[in-house]
């Protein structure tokens, strides 16, 4: 009788203990998209990424708290802070945030070809269970179905194009050039090249083959609906749309660009200038153009409500002014909130 309880215990003792692993593992497991989502707009990551919205939620690296990891809903309410990481290139699916990591003082973006403190992470949307995807210096990352693609830095090859799975396996070098597949269509990234030419090239995410899209010198090419904006390095930087079909472009504002983001049917861009710098909003078609504000301003992110752009010279002065309707600019100033 004693043998036969002892033997029950046991059991009883081994199968909580193989479910209590088996249900660790559930829990633990990696949570793919279900669809083709991607990670952040084109747009914004070519803007450093410092905002991302996923389902009325909006992701951002906050500029009163050492650009660490916030949340907040898309009309700037419920702000929670999520991680002390100073963040950039956010991406978002259902499950996750990706992002890539600099906790450091140092404000170039290529700063971390020589400071160890780079590296690309996933986080939970609710702020736990941060898991490094990958521990080497890291830059634009892109998020795309259950893979990211991402400049990857180590001593041997300099900056390479990487990819890696959202659960950490399968990291492997796609290019050996940093080359930046960040605008996104269906099953197509798309790039400028870095080597012999600036022309539009893809990789076809689906057959890892690679083209020509559009045989022009394309900077930072954003792909909408068969359409690349870009800013035409032959005329100047100025800001351009070619008709993947047909191949016609057209100059959409002959100004000379320093950066722009593009939201719907709006492009918002900044104006270089020696004496009247200003950030501007125009038509895809070139009609509307109209002044948001004077002065010279960079990383320009657009959420479904606002539009945030950071003073040039004080990186921490953010701003912004609503998507639609009139042009109201207004101090971006979140809270500052402990871990």
């Amino acid at each position: 009788m004693k043998k036969t309880v002892k033997l029950i215990i046991t059991f009883t003792l081994a199968f909580i203990l193989i479910g209590g692993i088996i249900f660790s593992k559930y829990l633990n497991r990696t949570k793919f998209p279900t669809n083709d989502q991607v990670g952040n707009s084109s747009g914004n990551l070519y803007n450093k990424g410092l905002f991302c919205e996923r389902d009325g939620t909006v992701f951002f690296s906050n500029p009163n708290d050492a650009f660490s990891l916030y949340s907040m809903d898309s009309n700037g309410t419920n702000i929670k802070k999520l991680s002390s990481d100073q963040v950039a290139y956010l991406n978002a699916d259902d499950h996750y945030i990706f992002y890539t990591r600099s906790n450091s003082s140092v404000k170039s973006d290529f700063a971390f070809l020589h400071i160890q403190n780079y590296s690309l992470c996933r986080l939970q949307k609710n702020g736990k269970k941060e898991f490094i995807l990958d521990s080497n210096p890291c830059l634009y990352s892109t998020q795309y179905e259950g893979e990211i693609y991402y400049i990857h830095y180590d001593k041997e090859t300099a900056s390479t194009l990487y990819k890696i799975s959202i659960n950490g396996k399968n990291k492997k070098q796609v290019s050996k050039s940093p080359i930046l597949p960040i605008s996104k269509s269906k099953q197509i990234l798309y790039y400028a090249g870095t080597e012999s030419d600036h022309f539009l090239h893809f990789i076809n995410t689906k057959t890892n083959t690679t083209g020509i899209a559009y045989k022009g010198n394309c900077y930072n090419p954003i792909v909408e609906n068969n359409t690349v904006y870009f800013m035409d390095v032959d005329q100047n930087y100025a800001l351009a749309k070619v008709d993947l079909s047909t191949g016609v472009k057209t100059i959409i504002s002959n100004e000379r660009l320093d950066c722009f983001n593009l939201y719907g049917n709006t492009i918002y861009y900044q104006y270089s200038s020696q004496t009247t710098p200003a950030l501007f909003r125009i038509q895809t078609d070139g009609t509307k153009k109209e002044k948001i504000a004077d002065g010279n301003y960079t990383n320009i992110n657009i959420t479904s409500r606002y539009v945030y752009f950071y003073d040039f010279k004080s990186p921490k002065v953010c701003f912004y002014t609503p998507t639609n309707g009139p042009v109201q600019v207004q101090l971006f100033n979140p809270v500052s909130l402990k871990k």
